[in-house]
């Protein structure tokens, strides 16, 4: 603590004397890494990274981090990174073919809890969770990981069947979005590997490659000098590390160890550019990259030269915003970012979506706002803004630093191992920020363009869909419109300060006429003077967040298609728009350093809002809620820029066959009812102004019968002072909604439609059967039970055992009107020629679970899933609303959901059974929609 101390005050000391430049001997102090953070390298040269973290309670998230991606594959192993990481769950020295995955589902860690991997280029990741409260449980998720580590067998057998799961995973990835990165990643990473190394891997070679290429993949680079073990959790730190030594310690160090590589991408001092388009691309964007090497993140000088430019890009990134308000704006969304998850290569991106044909437009847009910045700089008032939004952020950052989730503390680790930055912990963040950002000039952050964007290293990509009649620039003619921009006479930038406050006005206070508390759950329920009924669960287990979220019967249920089509935008229109005086970019200025945000909604039988808050932000939003209920703004200059905004993200959405797929599906399913349709570009054609405020004023008009929802870590005196100002003074009529049946109910019977769509070389299959289901936690508690079983049991046979898929799973979806039912889902991705063998090994899977055909494993692993699932849900506060909104929506116990673990516990063989049968009704209600490439596509490619 003395040496923490001392350093800051030399910090302090330092800027007394210094107004913008840090002095040599300052810049190169080491940063210092968070000292809750216990870190080590092994004998063997594994290193480990340890923090006990209490959220969850009870668990530990471990990963093993591997410094070995595709990058480092040979010509002859493309793919194989990713299939390392495949057989990793497919045995080990003391794990035979699926124990892996059986053991860590048996006590609820399974791929339905947290298991999983990822390959990137330059890394791989493997993570599970494991309980902290059993010791033989603990170790054993150590020994697992260790073992993935070092001594993966690579059982022929096993390596054979998964050979037909990853060539599926293949399959399934191509795709107009894969066709088209391929086409920029060889122009923008051209010379270097990265441009021919992408993890998925070469269909020829996974189709043909032996075994010993892939252990030698694995043991090149699976080795402890390129390794770490990070524990987060519920763990004592020193028991921790003496579990990474014991289970990572023994792993032999490797004698003359090939060199791990950085491959780095060659300098270009001239402007490239890249066109590329697919006829199933449904998007238009384009984006300026300037590459550059890397810079370190671990010396003051580094963080300081960061923040500069994290500074920077908020406020370029706030122009961009701006630019998206007009009428016309030149695209639909656009950012700058800074980074890469490539080592040694980094970038800045300027990035636009825009309307088909106007892709030079958005570039030339994004161009202009640079070199206007290159010009004029930024204005005092835009980074007095950018800095208290930054200081903000890192404020809440340590505010929740005591009750942050492991999940999340564990990427932030990972992100460093990947960058070879600090560690800094959140409270270091705030500290040093605060040291430096007073000493911050714009001077100094409007030179960060000249190393930012410079004038070598620029690659230009252009992505747009290839139909009739498009036209494309070609790569000359995007150059030039860089070219171009530099010979433009551009205008400074005119920054506009808001001062007025959100509320002029505050109400007088209303009453609380009833008061009612649930003891076992501690949600408290109020009556309002108006109406309105609050229910509210103060909790500690984010200390800096609390959500909301308010509902009320009616939704667009009772309009015809137009009217609804306004009330599912109307959200998305009021964000545009703003209240009263304060359009969209007054209220961005207005909200600066605010933590707090209101959404309003319109579903098909509720309409509402959500959102959340930071504690000290609590009354503002309940003011963006008053405001939101009773002084919306309504402008026709705000409903064109927002339909200008969508059109591009719905134009060419038909030429995308997995949009085409869904639609389908949904639409058979419903019997093309119009209220279910997907939003499509001509809905766009038919808005107007008027029939936005008529569904506003209709559904917003009476607040009598709304319900409000509070959780989170907020002061109750407070919040009750709130509710009485701003939610007992919008506005009623007692006029007493009901649902509107509009006929909205899935198909019965049996169907199949099968057709044929782009050029993808998957086929995709969906099977929907449709029940009644009688709303309460018993039922839910068994569907849920009966669904797990079912979908271990699916990617067991269709997956593991066939070898015949990359993804097989079904999904549940409870409806409440207009009558209590439910629908189950099976969705696969498969070969075309193998979809009838598949679907009858699919529907014979139902078949055995309906039939109770199935070890009592399944039923353990089930229950331990559900167990655990609801021990770390019960501490988070999304599930505590959603409970919340469920009991008063179902007219059940406000503390019935508590009782979820007797429940869970009382699960059995017979529970299930009787469940499936009851919900698993695909041998009566069956809708099988299939999609498979078209014939002619199959044909070119097959030409090529």
């Amino acid at each position: 603590m003395k040496i923490k101390l001392l350093w800051f005050c030399l910090m302090a000391m330092a800027f007394s004397l210094l107004a913008a430049q840090l002095p040599p001997e300052l810049a190169e102090i080491p940063l210092p890494s968070d000292p809750d953070i216990h870190f080590g390298t092994l004998g063997n040269g594994i290193t480990y990274y340890v923090l006990q973290n209490s959220r969850p309670a009870n668990i530990a998230e471990l990963r093993l981090y591997v410094d070995a991606g595709s990058i480092l594959e040979d010509e002859d192993q493309l793919g194989l990174a990713h299939f390392t990481e495949h057989m990793a769950f497919n045995g080990t020295t003391n794990f035979a073919r699926s124990e892996i995955v059986e053991y860590l589902s048996s006590i609820g860690m399974g791929y339905a809890n947290g298991l999983n991997a990822g390959t990137s280029y330059d890394f791989t990741m493997y993570q599970l969770k494991i309980p902290t409260n059993d010791q033989e449980q603990l170790e054993k998720g150590f020994m697992i990981l260790s073992e993935m580590a070092n001594q993966v067998s690579f059982d022929p057998a096993e390596l054979e069947k998964e050979r037909g799961v990853i060539i599926e995973e293949w399959r399934m990835g191509q795709n107009a979005q894969s066709r088209v990165s391929e086409q920029i990643f060889k122009v923008r990473f051209a010379g270097s590997r990265y441009a021919t190394r992408t993890p998925i891997g070469s269909y020829d070679l996974l189709s043909t490659f032996e075994r010993d290429q892939i252990v030698r993949f694995y043991e090149d680079w699976y080795r402890p000098d390129l390794q770490s073990v990070v524990v987060v959790g519920d763990l004592d730190p020193e028991m921790a590390i003496s579990l990474v030594e014991e289970y990572f310690g023994d792993i032999p160090a490797h004698d003359n160890p090939r060199p791990r590589e950085i491959f780095e991408i060659p300098h270009h001092p001239e402007p490239r550019a890249v066109v590329a388009v697919d006829p199933e691309y449904p998007y238009s964007n384009v984006t300026a990259s300037w590459s550059r090497e890397t810079s370190d993140y671990k010396t003051v000088g580094d963080y300081y030269r960061a923040l500069h430019e994290r500074l920077f890009f908020t406020m370029l990134n706030a122009r961009l915003e701006e630019l998206l308000q007009a009428e016309d704006p030149p695209f639909s969304f656009a950012y700058a970012s800074s980074g890469t998850m490539m080592k040694g290569f980094s970038a800045t991106e300027l990035m636009a979506y825009a309307a088909e044909g106007r892709n030079r437009e958005a570039l030339r847009a994004l161009l202009i706002e640079a070199e206007r910045v290159r010009r004029y700089g930024f204005t005092e008032s835009e980074l007095a803004r950018a800095k208290t939004r930054l200081i903000r952020n890192l404020e809440k950052n340590v505010e929740e630093s005591d009750t942050r989730d492991s999940n999340a503390v564990v990427w932030s680790i990972l992100s460093s191992l990947i960058t070879g930055n600090t560690i800094l912990s959140a409270e270091q963040n705030l500290n040093l920020t605060n040291q430096f950002i007073n000493s911050i000039s714009l001077q100094n952050v409007n030179a960060v363009i000249d190393d930012l964007i410079t004038a070598e290293n620029l690659t230009i990509s252009y992505a747009s869909t290839d139909k009739e009649g498009a036209k494309h620039p070609t790569e000359e003619e995007l150059i030039a419109v860089y070219g171009e921009v530099q010979d433009l006479d551009i205008a400074a930038y005119e920054d506009t300060e808001v001062l007025e406050p959100l509320m002029a006005e505050i109400p007088a206070s209303g009453q609380i006429t009833k008061r009612k508390s649930y003891p076992q759950s501690g949600v408290k329920e109020l009556t309002l003077s108006n109406g309105i009924k609050v229910y509210s669960k103060k909790t500690d287990f984010k200390a800096d967040e609390i959500l909301f979220s308010a509902q009320s019967p009616g939704g667009y249920s009772r309009y015809d298609q137009s009217g609804a089509i306004a009330a599912q935008l109307l959200n998305t229109y009021l964000n545009n728009s703003g209240v009263g005086d304060f359009d969209r970019n007054a209220m961005t200025r207005l909200l600066t350093g605010k933590i707090a945000h209101v959404n309003l909604y319109v579903s098909t039988y509720y309409e509402g809002f959500s959102g959340s808050a930071s504690p000290r932000d609590l009354e503002t939003m309940f003011q963006l809620i008053y405001q939101y209920g009773t002084n919306p703004r309504f402008e026709q200059s705000s409903l064109i820029s927002m339909v200008n905004q969508l059109k591009p993200f719905l134009e060419n959405q038909n030429l995308n066959p997995q949009v085409v797929f869904f639609d389908s599906l949904t639409a058979i399913s419903y019997n093309h009812h119009p209220l279910k349709e997907r939003l499509k570009e001509e809905h766009l054609n038919e808005l107007e102004l008027r029939n936005m405020m008529e569904v506003y004023r209709d559904r917003f008009a009476d607040f009598s019968d709304f319900s409000f929802f509070f959780v989170g870590n907020f002061d109750e005196e407070l919040l009750e002072e709130y509710v009485k100002v701003y939610l007992a003074n919008l506005p009623v009529s007692q006029r007493q909604d009901k649902i509107v049946d509009k006929g909205i109910m899935p198909i019965k019977g049996k169907r199949e439609v099968r057709f044929q769509k782009g050029s993808n070389e998957s086929a995709y299959v969906a099977h929907m059967t449709t029940s009644a289901f009688k709303l309460n936690h018993e039922n839910k508690v068994a569907l849920n039970a009966a669904i797990n079983v079912l979908n271990e049991k699916l990617r067991e046979n269709i997956r593991e055992e066939l070898s015949g898929v990359y993804v097989v799973t079904s999904w549940p979806e409870i409806e409440r009107h207009p009558q209590e039912h439910c629908n189950i889902t099976i969705f696969m991705t498969c070969s075309p020629d193998r979809v009838d063998e598949l679907n009858a090994a699919i529907m014979a899977t139902v078949d055995s679970v309906r039939a109770g055909e199935f070890e009592e494993r399944y039923v353990e692993s089930s229950k331990a899933v559900m167990t655990k699932q609801y021990e770390e849900n019960i501490s988070k506060n999304s599930y505590w609303r959603t409970q919340m909104i469920d009991a008063v929506l179902d007219n059940e116990a406000m503390d019935a959901f508590l009782d979820n673990p007797s429940r869970i516990a009382k699960i059995d063989k017979k529970l299930i059974t009787k469940a499936a049968k009851q919900y698993f009704q695909f041998d009566k209600n069956l809708l099988t929609v299939v999609m498979t490439p078209e014939a002619s596509a199959l044909q070119n490619k097959e030409e090529e």
